[in-house]
């Protein structure tokens, strides 16, 4: 993996790097066992992408968005620490609701020995109030996850029990439906509990982001990510910066429109990049076409 020129702010797994002079959010004040074991696996692959050791990490935000109106996203779910009682200092990475029994999040986010330890808040937009837990039987990790840099960052959890009442995600499983759906300078959504800029504030409600996707040659190009965006992985963003996912928002569904012009489409998971919406450092996400056709297969599991 090629060295990269960082500014004072680097993510990896969508969790930001920071010099001990930047200033310490209330994410970190207000830690959970889950949150502190997620940046441990972040800063433990940080160097592969020629990137430091974590000294300080900060929980996520989407920068450059808005706050979604409540209901726009019924499929939005966050991963809580299931030890700590209160949502909004629970939560520690974002998933999406694909099946009435599962949840697509980033394999960072969730391990096989996590079942245990995390529950799925479903059925709300605001950490603050509303919606309900779930505990969580079996986390599946794509089995390429973790054999270099970030590919195949992707994890399925199986709920304890049937969610009746939302209606799920759809996922692109193909390059076909890649090419359709979400062809560059196509836009989508991300979305993910946070400010809308960078502040030493917990977020509570759900915002959401417009990007256009970007071509892989251009997320791979020298003065971006030089070459470390493989197949498995999707960019989105602006190359002026300005509007980004960021760290935290990590496992959460990057959506584009479906034939009936509905936002319901799941192209990618929320996983890594460099610095949060900065000048030719795009976000990248797991990609649906490529990792897609794995993910149903453990819905179909039984």
């Amino acid at each position: 993996m090629s060295k990269k020129k960082l500014s004072s702010m680097a993510r990896f797994g969508a969790a930001t790097v920071l010099g001990t002079a930047c200033m310490a959010s209330a994410w970190a004040q207000s830690s959970n066992a889950m949150r502190e074991q997620v940046h441990a696996r972040q800063a433990e692959r940080a160097p592969l992408f020629g990137l430091p050791q974590t000294e300080e990490i900060n929980q996520p935000e989407v920068v450059g968005g808005r706050i979604a109106k409540p209901g726009r996203w019924p499929f939005m779910v966050s991963l809580v620490d299931k030890k700590t009682p209160t949502n909004r200092d629970a939560h520690f990475c974002g998933g999406s609701l694909i099946s009435k029994r599962d949840v697509l999040t980033a394999a960072h986010c969730a391990f096989a020995d996590d079942a245990g330890k995390l529950q799925v808040l479903i059925g709300t937009q605001d950490l603050g109030s509303g919606g309900r837990r779930v505990n969580v039987t079996r986390v599946t990790q794509h089995p390429s996850y973790g054999t270099a840099g970030a590919e195949s960052d992707v994890s399925v959890l199986r709920l304890a029990e049937d969610v009746t009442d939302i209606e799920p995600v759809t996922l692109v499983t193909t390059l076909a439906e890649e090419n359709q759906y979400a062809p560059v300078d196509g836009m989508s959504y991300g979305m993910g509990w946070g400010e809308m800029e960078v502040k030493p504030h917990a977020p509570r409600r759900l915002h959401e982001v417009k990007l256009p996707i970007v071509d892989r040659d251009v997320c791979n190009a020298p003065d971006a990510y030089d070459g470390d965006v493989d197949s498995t992985m999707i960019c989105a963003g602006y190359q002026q910066g300005g509007k980004d996912t960021c760290q935290g928002d990590s496992g959460g569904p990057l959506v584009v429109r479906d034939a009936g012009k509905k936002w319901n489409l799941q192209v990618g998971v929320v996983s890594w990049g460099i610095g949060c919406a900065e000048p030719n450092y795009y976000g990248v996400y797991s990609r649906m076409a490529t990792l897609g056709a794995w993910v149903k297969e453990q819905i179909a599991a039984p």
